[in-house]
């Protein structure tokens, strides 16, 4: 298992997973941190990354999904991540070093 392997690691200090938290991905994710806790000691913190709806759609489109996909996607998921009390991190005008050092801050792991 990678994460676990990642997490033994004493040169890393932080490891960061991005992933979707809807449906069947969030039951997956939580097997293996239930798995990987079992073994190993260390603190999970969530931060949820969204940016605006233009640009969530300007996005999806970038990586070339249908329009179809696209729409259902938004309808579906879009307004999902409003009902957790977690930090969050608008990235609608952000470059990804900028979210990197956001995510550091909120961590507090420097």
């Amino acid at each position: 298992m990678m994460q676990k392997n990642h997490l033994l690691c004493r040169d890393i200090n932080t490891i960061v997973f991005p992933y979707s938290f809807h449906g069947e991905r969030k039951e997956n994710f939580e097997l293996v941190v239930q798995r990987l806790q079992e073994e190993i000691e260390f603190e999970l913190q969530y931060i949820i990354l969204k940016c605006s709806y233009e640009e969530n759609v300007k996005r999806e489109r970038q990586d070339n999904r249908d329009e179809e996909r696209v729409q259902r996607g938004m309808e579906n998921t879009f307004e999902y991540y409003d009902n957790y009390d977690y930090p969050v991190i608008d990235t609608t005008e952000l470059k990804p070093k900028q979210v990197v050092r956001q995510i550091i801050k909120l961590t507090s792991v420097y």
